[in-house]
């Protein structure tokens, strides 16, 4: 995969949310961006690339990687130049400035238009980050449009910034700030999809419920994607995370700690609460549902559970596993016909079974 012809949401599981308002979009584009890497290791299912077996259990970093368009020069990292590929995690926070500790390249042009305009200037550098880069593509019935009357070329510019999460601004003429939520892979099964499209969606109303607070330095947020994308990283990895998430919004500390997903999100008894124990609160307390519909939720919250306790794999897990136990298995990374057969014919049973429950490695 050497350019971005073949599709930046190729097995790409993506979901996209209506905001109230711009502040609450901020919100929740900051809140996704540091729950994401922990959503990312309980979803990997891309551990084979080009018919090899990689060291990476996730498709995010190889698209990363793939359009990286700076030039050699540009990737000798200074305060002019960018510091990673146009597709990658966020470089800043949008809601707060507080955790932004690392430096954020800006179109300067960009930033002292905005700012002059009364943009406040954390939301002002988001923006005017985006306009160092150049724009990809061009359509050509979209030449002559008046920028005045769309948003089409900034649409554009925005689209081709490819991150974690993407904050899209309302359309000329209709209201609606959205937040795109973009790291996760997509599953093997339609179950698990739409585990994570409700176990995300369930958060993600606790959060605005309970103003939860899960800032942590963003520095310390972009190293999480980086462990996250990592060989079996649901099972063994450590995470920065925030110990007390009920912080109020306004505080300017944080006490990051090192934890395993299980510990994160099945929590741990007098250490941290769980964000699957929020949900099953948030549900509890709901009146929106009836008890039908919670009973409905509870195989898409147990899968979540068993997955951060290590009792089901992730795909990536059972994929790789796949390969490297195949009689024709030559231990040189390499997946041959054979294998990559076998395996699509597994796939597909566990597709049309729909189930989590993998089977045992080369039943076919």
């Amino acid at each position: 995969m050497d350019h971005m012809g073949f599709g930046m949401g190729s097995s790409c599981l993506q979901m996209t949310y209506q905001a109230a308002n711009l502040e609450q979009a901020r919100y929740m584009y900051d809140q996704l961006s540091i729950v994401g890497a922990i959503i990312v290791a309980l979803s990997n299912a891309s551990p084979l690339f080009h018919g090899f077996v990689s060291d990476l259990d996730c498709r995010f970093p190889v698209i990363e990687q793939s359009v990286d368009d700076r030039s050699r020069q540009e990737r000798i990292i200074s305060p002019n130049s960018p510091p990673n590929s146009r597709y990658s995690v966020i470089d800043c926070y949008i809601g707060t400035d507080t955790f932004n500790d690392i430096p954020v390249l800006t179109d300067s042009e960009s930033y002292d238009k905005l700012t002059s305009a009364g943009v406040d200037t954390v939301l002002s550098r988001h923006i005017s980050h985006l306009f160092t880069r150049d724009p990809l593509l061009l359509y050509s019935h979209t030449l002559d449009v008046d920028s005045s009357d769309t948003l089409v070329h900034f649409d554009n510019l925005n689209s081709s910034n490819w991150n974690n999460v993407r904050l899209k601004p309302p359309p000329i003429g209709s209201s609606g700030w959205r937040i795109e939520f973009r790291p996760m892979d997509l599953q093997l099964t339609d179950f698990e999809n739409a585990a994570f499209l409700v176990f995300t969606n369930l958060l993600l109303r606790v959060f605005l419920q309970r103003k939860i607070n899960l800032y942590i330095p963003i520095s310390q947020m972009q190293d999480n994607f980086k462990r996250a994308f990592q060989r079996d990283s649901c099972r063994s990895g450590l995470y920065h995370f925030r110990s007390d998430i009920f912080t109020p919004l306004s505080s300017d500390t944080c006490d990051s700690v090192m934890w395993d997903i299980n510990t994160i999100v099945n929590g741990k008894t007098g250490v941290f609460i769980g964000l699957l124990q929020l949900v099953r609160e948030y549900l509890d307390q709901s009146a929106d549902l009836n008890e039908e519909q919670k009973l409905k939720l509870e195989p898409y919250l147990d899968l979540m559970r068993d997955r951060a306790r290590g009792d089901i794999m992730t795909g990536a897990n059972w994929m790789r596993e796949f390969v490297v136990s195949h009689p024709s298995y030559k231990h040189d990374s390499k997946v041959c016909e054979q294998i990559c057969y076998d395996l699509m014919v597994s796939v597909n049973k566990i597709s049309e079974n729909n189930s989590p429950n993998f089977p045992a490695h080369n039943s076919t």
